[in-house]
């Protein structure tokens, strides 16, 4: 299990937070510390904050501060009865589940940065600079074979190329394939290889969709496609380029899909 937990920055000013630290006669800071104590217990010892088979004491005594699971209950983040305490509203945080959506929110930011900084970085080497190397070994050859006669230029076809992290159309001689961040992720959920390049099609179905594709659709997405779901109820395309044809209905299932987890306030 992780070892960590979120906790956002406005908690220690909130109403709750204000209202246990009149009831207990101690500061805000103190209230937040302990509840960063018991929040940490519950995330190691619960199951998305399900029933926990402790007492209102045992809480006392965690966070040194008699009342303080009376205070919990009257500010709404304590619920149930001595031996079956629970955390409402804990796993929209916390728990694995929340965690893996977190997790998935900061991968997605991750490439995107990636991405724009990389459009934003200059071609260093012009094609003037491109071709000066063949040009000068062909001055050599003719230099160190003065009888040599000179061959016939032939046709040239240009070469296959990928769309790249640039999104650059222009042909790669090299034939490299760069994916883009987003490429990479949408491919991870089918568990292909980075190296290997998408085909033909998946590439043209891909330029389609990129131009108007948005940081949110493909979190959701990523969440909906790495979810774990039962067989009978499972959905979700079997391949990258079904999905990347029907991308517009799969953002209609991601946006009505819901784990199993409670909607409520945040902590």
């Amino acid at each position: 299990m992780a070892t960590w937990i979120k906790f956002e920055t406005t908690t220690p000013d909130k109403p709750e937070v204000i209202q246990m630290a009149e009831m207990l006669g101690i500061d805000q800071d103190a209230v937040i510390g302990k509840l960063l104590r018991i929040w940490a217990w519950a995330d190691a010892n619960s199951i998305a904050g399900s029933p926990v088979a402790v007492t209102s004491s045992f809480l006392d005594r965690l966070t040194a501060c008699p009342g303080f699971a009376v205070a919990m209950r009257e500010a709404g983040w304590l619920e149930g009865r001595d031996a079956a305490l629970s955390f409402p509203r804990f796993d929209r945080h916390n728990g694995q589940t929340a965690k893996a959506r977190a997790e998935t929110n900061r991968r997605v930011a991750n490439h995107r940065q990636r991405h724009e900084k990389a459009r934003a970085t200059p071609h260093v080497t012009s094609s003037a600079l491109q071709k000066a190397l063949p040009e000068k070994r062909r001055e050599e050859q003719i230099s160190a074979k003065a009888d040599t006669p000179e061959v016939p230029k032939g046709t040239y076809e240009k070469p296959d190329f990928a769309l790249g992290a640039d999104n650059d159309p222009r042909p790669r001689p090299d034939k490299v394939w760069k994916p883009s961040p987003e490429q990479l992720c949408v491919g991870s959920w089918f568990h292909r290889r980075p190296e290997i390049p998408w085909s033909a099609v998946e590439q043209r179905l891909w330029r389609k969709i990129y131009g108007s594709l948005t940081f949110g659709e493909l979190a959701g997405l990523e969440t909906y496609y790495t979810a774990s779901i039962p067989k009978g109820q499972d959905y979700r395309r079997h391949d990258l380029g079904t999905l990347l044809n029907h991308w517009p209905g799969e953002l209609d299932r991601a946006r009505k899909f819901k784990p199993p987890e409670a909607d409520g306030r945040a902590f």
